[in-house]
């Protein structure tokens, strides 16, 4: 959309550079995690391949993005090839001499401090060129607080860091961006990959197609087609923006002719396609970082990933389907739809990609860079022997290398920026006096703190990639909520959650004001629609904190009950809000919906006997409403 204004359409010497480049990102990750320099007797830390991409990524940034509008569009000037090779002399020195670094990572010399602060300064031009300004000043104020924390007061006052110091702190340690950035291209890099190829040999359209076959004729059929496809575009995309262009451009037209207003439609795609971050395994890239930050197994950030995500794109479904009825809403015409078994004959492959990927991950125990790899590999071959898949088959092949290397672009870029906070809150202890803070601002309540830790997260998450949103607040926040008792994963899933509804919470809604730009509609009114069809996200995370059965903690007969009352609360929030069931719902009726939902909303576990307290109140309430209301709309129908 707008960002890509900024790229240039590089042709000649510059563009087939600029190509090979991106394009030797993925490979030589891939070469990496399969363990080829070992194979030929050389010894390669991983700080060295991750120095070899931040330094590969840098370049590319800078031939391929624009700094300013009067910059050329269609070749690359001279400043920029300064910056190209600028950033290539402190990536390079780390790729090539970390074996003799890491003995003396405490030594200041003159030359590690000029490499530092020109990787420092060469980063944040790279995020401001790819992302704008937000991120570029939160780390800009980080900086300065991590240089003249001396003259800050009260718990944020402590001895400051010489710039010498800090700056090769930054560089060199594994405390900053390196550790962080290792994760990117290693575990995340092979998923990348796998998502690509689905996509490039036609997975994208097979999931669009294969929703409107399942749901395109029932009432409310094109909402419905975007929230199915954009959940599952989101097991291969992990973007919320992403998800909005390539799904968003297909249903929100096919939305806005089936009667939804172009704010409606807008808000449907958006929601549905910042849910698809919340969606195993992909999940925006933050399962790999949550299993990283608190060293679990992937598999256990997945598992306590799913019932949030279920009741999340549960509580969209209900209140589309329900608007839908109340309003006479009606599918799209059989002969207009894609006819399912065809659909699947010609994309079966896909689906089998998607369940080897779950096998190797979730069965077969694999470490998620080698699953994601061989998914990968096993995905290419299944396309290879299908007819359609063998068409321009190498040529396609490149292209997937190609943007991978883009999204890796993408990615590595901001948790290097990320990881410049990390590196800030380790030499300062700025992650300590944060946490002392909130805990003070909260007086000790957990509720307080849960509340002021999820603004927090709102906030800066605003305007920002999710990836580098979540990073920020897990360092920044969550340590706070542990402090007072919270579990590690659910005080890391409570900080993603947040950061994630970031994109669709104005006044700074990236993906709400993508599809509101595809549906021509007013940004900040997509906004709020989406906020409240999201209205469930902003809840759960609560829930899950006090009572761990909602992220699968807890006995199987716990969760199972949690899950059921939360499903059924989920949807009477939906009828209160829409304000239909089977008729039109008065306001008395509406509220006492509200009621009864809100109470089977708060699971078995919380506060020793205050879920099933709850648990019986709402069905009390609600069960003799349900009863009247079928009642009354058999007497109808009758």
């Amino acid at each position: 959309m707008g960002g890509d204004t900024r790229k240039r359409r590089l042709r000649g010497v510059a563009g087939v550079v600029h190509s090979l480049l991106l394009v030797s990102l993925p490979v030589s990750g891939i070469l990496f995690i399969a363990d080829v320099p070992g194979y030929l007797g050389m010894v390669l830390f991983r700080e060295q391949l991750v120095a070899l991409f931040l330094g590969i990524v840098l370049v590319c940034i800078f031939m391929g993005m624009r700094g300013g509008a009067r910059a050329p569009a269609d070749r690359v000037p001279w400043y920029d090839l300064l910056l190209c090779v600028g950033a290539l002399a402190p990536c390079g020195f780390v790729a090539v001499y970390y074996p003799e670094v890491v003995n003396s990572l405490g030594e200041i010399t003159s030359e590690r401090v000029v490499l530092a602060s020109i990787l420092i300064a060469l980063v944040l031009e790279g995020v401001r060129r790819t992302t704008g300004w937000p991120l570029v000043v939160l780390v800009t104020v980080f900086l300065l607080y991590g240089r003249f924390t001396d003259q800050f007061p009260g718990v944020f006052h402590a001895k400051s860091t010489p710039w010498s110091r800090l700056a090769v702190y930054l560089y060199l340690d594994t405390n900053s961006y390196l550790s962080i950035l290792g994760i990117a291209t290693t575990v995340v890099l092979g998923f990348i990959v796998f998502g690509q190829i689905l996509n490039t040999y036609g997975g994208g359209k097979f999931i669009i197609a294969l929703a409107y076959a399942m749901l395109g004729r029932y009432r409310g059929g094109p909402a419905k087609v975007a929230i199915v496809s954009s959940s599952l575009f989101g097991t291969i995309s992990g973007s919320a923006v992403a998800n909005v262009v390539v799904t968003g451009m297909v249903t929100i037209p096919m939305m806005k002719k089936s009667g939804l207003r172009p704010y409606q439609a807008g808000a449907v795609e958006s929601v549905a396609s910042t849910g698809g971050q919340l969606v195993p395994p992909v999940m925006g890239v933050a399962a790999f970082l949550i299993a990283e930050f608190l060293e679990i197994s992937y598999t256990e950030v997945v598992i306590a990933a799913l019932i949030p995500a279920l009741l999340y794109y549960l509580a969209l479904f209900v209140q589309v389907d329900l608007e839908a009825a109340r309003d006479g809403g009606h599918g799209l015409a059989r002969d207009a739809l894609p006819r399912l078994g065809a659909v699947l004959r010609d994309g079966w492959y896909y689906v089998l990609a998607l369940l080897f990927l779950i096998y190797v991950l979730l069965v077969a125990g694999l470490t998620p860079s080698t699953a994601g790899v061989l998914s990968a590999l096993f995905t290419l071959i299944l396309v290879a022997l299908y007819r359609h898949g063998r068409q321009n088959f190498f040529r396609r092949l490149y292209v997937t290398f190609e943007e991978s290397g883009q999204t890796l672009l993408d990615i590595c870029i901001v948790l290097a920026a990320a990881g410049f906070i990390m590196g800030i809150m380790a030499i300062s202890g700025l992650g300590f006096n944060l946490s002392f803070a909130l805990i003070q601002l909260a007086q000790g309540s957990t509720f307080l703190l849960l509340f002021f830790s999820a603004i927090v997260c709102l906030i800066l998450g605003m305007g920002m990639p999710t990836t580098a949103a979540y990073v920020i607040v897990a360092v920044l926040v969550a340590p706070a909520l542990a402090t007072l008792g919270i579990p590690p994963l659910a005080a890391h899933l409570f900080v993603f959650y947040f950061a994630i509804l970031s994109v669709i919470t104005p006044p700074v809604a990236l993906a709400s004001f993508a599809a509101a730009a595809i549906a021509g509609s007013e940004p900040m009114r997509t906004g709020f629609e989406a906020m409240r069809l999201a209205m469930v996200a902003y809840v759960v995370p609560f829930l899950f904190v006090y009572s761990p059965v909602l992220i699968a903690k807890g006995s199987l007969w716990a969760i199972l009950l949690g899950l059921v009352t939360a499903s059924v609360a989920v949807c009477l929030l939906g009828a209160a809000v829409v304000g239909y069931l089977f008729r039109h719902l008065s306001a008395a009726k509406r509220l006492l919906m509200a009621l009864g939902g809100g109470s089977l909303l708060i699971p078995v576990g919380l506060g020793g006997s205050i879920g099933w307290v709850s648990d019986v109140l709402g069905a009390l309430i609600v069960a003799p409403l349900l009863w009247w209301e079928w009642r009354h709309r058999r007497e109808t129908s009758g």
